[in-house]
């Protein structure tokens, strides 16, 4: 199944797309498609192939799912940040949010989420 989906990309960027597709004489479309397949799934697949939780991923998991129902509640469909288990901020504008964590917490894994009405969304993958 497929689905059809707009994006918006820099003319610089469709042009160098537009290459790629001459060289691989396919369509721009199918050229992205093919691209975006491929790096989703050498990026996924060791993730996959991973048993060993890290254990500040799922303290601050644990954190997000503990205090799920209050931000929703405060915070919902904004993007939090949590860290040693704490809601440390939050901000509707993913982007803002990021830069201000990466400045406060350089080295340091700080989750963040979207806030949604369920606390995770659960892929089922089929193979």
């Amino acid at each position: 199944m497929t689905l059809q989906v707009t994006i918006n990309l820099s003319e610089q960027i469709y042009e160098q797309v537009q290459q790629m597709a001459l060289r691989q004489q396919k369509g721009v479309s199918e050229t992205i498609a093919s691209y975006l397949e491929h790096q989703l799934l050498s990026e996924i697949s060791p993730l996959l192939m991973q048993t060993d939780a890290d254990p500040d991923v799922e303290r601050e998991r644990a954190a997000y799912l503990q205090l799920h129902d209050t931000l929703w509640k405060t915070y919902p469909d904004e993007y939090v940040a949590i860290y040693n288990g704490q809601l440390v901020d939050h901000d509707p504008d993913k982007s803002a949010l990021y830069a201000r964590i990466q400045e406060k917490y350089p080295t340091q894994f700080v989750l963040m989420r979207q806030v949604k009405a369920e606390p995770e969304i659960v892929y089922n993958l089929s193979m």
